[in-house]
Order: C-alpha cells, then structure tokens, then sequence
C-alpha cells in the first residue's frame, strides 16, 4: 500500500456466501463483523410486554423529579432518543439526538441503557440489528 497504508491499512473484503455482513480486516489477526441497520422491518423490536410494558418501564424507572431538581421553567421537554435492537435483542449505542436541558437527555439514556433486552426486529424471517428511535417527554408544572 506505499505511503497511502503508512498510518495502517483496512480492507474491506464481501463475503460470497450470501450473508448479509462485512468482515473488516484490520491486520492478519483481527476481523470485525459488520451487520446492517435496519432503520424498518417487517417486524420492529418490541419492549417485552409490549408497548404497555414500554410505558410502565418508563413511568418506574424516569425520574419524574429531575426537572424540578434542576429549577426548569414550567413546560414540556421532549428527547429524542436514538438506541441500536441487536439480533439477541441486546440494547447499545444509547445516545440522545437532542437535548432540551435540565437533565433531561441524561436522565432517558441512563433509563433505556439500563432495560432489559428486548424482542430483536424480523426481516425475510430473520433477526436483525435496528435503530430504534424513542421520544420520552418530561412535563414542569
């Protein structure tokens, strides 16, 4: 790779087995599988429990008081929540794709990053990984 491959080389190789994955070679001793993200399925992950599972969880584990705690103005403040679905149903890469304040986007990551797995996202009959995205509201009074 000359000069180009100075600071390191990856290389990208398909496999032709029909699988849906890349496999990253960083060097002679470590691949990294790569699986797409689907961002829709014919099945989306579910909470276990449902969408009425989904909402008690929220409601036990949100901490309704953090507004108060960090003297916000009366009002609602809405995140937005962005979390990966693993094919296990395992939930990662919690992050928030906005912040309204007073706490808010720290306190709904902390509560989905801590959930229990939950029913992986089908497509064609098989599990995949998803991008799930949550908007969770906090309301002042």
């Amino acid at each position: 790779y000359g000069d180009k491959g100075k600071d390191g080389v990856i290389e990208i190789k398909l496999k032709s087995s029909g699988s849906n994955s890349l496999m990253l070679k960083q060097d002679t001793s470590t691949l990294i599988d790569i699986k797409p993200v689907f961002t829709t399925a014919q099945q989306e992950p579910q909470f276990p429990g449902g969408n009425n599972g989904w909402k008690t969880f929220l409601e036990n584990n949100l901490d309704a008081s953090i507004l108060a705690k960090n003297k916000a103005p009366k009002g609602i403040y809405t995140v937005t929540v962005s979390f990966l679905v693993d094919e296990n149903g395992k939930v990662s890469q919690v992050k928030a794709v906005n912040d309204p304040g007073y706490g808010t986007a720290e306190e709904a990551v902390r509560v989905i990053a801590k959930g229990p797995d939950w029913i992986p996202a089908m497509q064609n009959d098989k599990k995949v990984v998803f991008e799930q995205k949550q908007n969770i509201s906090f309301r002042e009074d």
